[in-house]
């Protein structure tokens, strides 16, 4: 979606070419299905998602809502049920990426930060710089406020009553707190207590804990996090606490 035009019609245009030079895949598939949907139509497709698969489950029978914290942008959708008459869905332009690129500071990633940056890192009696969880938080805590100063209305979200519908996090917000659980797991032989409905002072708690830890520490762990490579995983103290943050909003 936030490719020029252009440069998406050439893409489904080449799909097109793809799809129409097998004649099995021909038949099965018309190029009328291929277009870039919307923000709100991500909301929804995941919305439908998650009811489907928690009354597969057997997790619940009742309308739940979703949350989905992807790279470019943030959905959030409520069921009509809990909505009032029709379902709640929006798109903001604010995902990981554009966030960690806006609000991260040295102390939130381990392998890049400056062992000059005084008072942001940490580093251990080996020289090892270490990121810095509430530092971290402090920081995107200040950069936060510093966007909503100076965005358009709504921008980062609005003010919506959840009641008490059950919501399900998808995409980078359950990347990343299970990233903090398995870390737990492996080098500390704990978790996050309540996983995977963990209370937000004990995201708090692992965040810090993969902060702390070096790089080569969490890439040598066996088994690897299974949503996690080695480009992403320098990241991940970042995005457990603007996921801490996000929701203090």
């Amino acid at each position: 979606r936030n490719l020029p035009e252009d440069r998406q019609r050439e893409i489904w245009r080449q799909i097109e070419e793809v799809v129409d030079a097998n004649a099995a895949r021909a038949e099965r598939f018309s190029a009328r299905q291929f277009r870039t949907i919307t923000g709100n139509d991500e909301g929804f497709f995941g919305l439908l998602s998650v009811n489907y698969l928690a009354r597969l489950s057997g997790k619940s029978s009742a309308p739940v809502g979703s949350l989905d914290l992807g790279g470019s942008s943030t959905q959030v959708a409520l069921p009509a049920a809990v909505a009032g008459e029709d379902r709640f869905v929006r798109s903001y332009p604010w995902g990981m990426e554009l966030a960690r690129k806006r609000l991260a500071t040295p102390a939130c990633f381990a392998s890049d930060a400056d062992p000059e940056d005084a008072g942001a890192v940490v580093t251990d009696a080996a020289g090892d710089v270490r990121g810095n969880g509430p530092e971290c938080r402090r920081a995107i805590r200040a950069n936060l406020a510093s966007e909503l100063r100076g965005c358009e209305r709504d921008c980062l979200g609005e003010a919506v009553e959840w009641r008490d519908v059950g919501l399900y996090a998808l995409s980078g917000l359950f990347y990343a707190a299970d990233f903090a659980d398995w870390a737990l797991r492996s080098l500390n032989s704990t978790a996050i207590a309540g996983f995977p409905s963990p209370r937000f002072a004990d995201l708090e708690k692992a965040a810090d804990f993969v902060c702390s830890k070096r790089e080569s520490d969490l890439s040598s762990a066996k088994p690897a996090h299974a949503f996690t490579g080695s480009s992403k995983l320098p990241h991940r103290c970042f995005e457990i606490n603007y996921q801490v943050e996000l929701f203090k909003l």
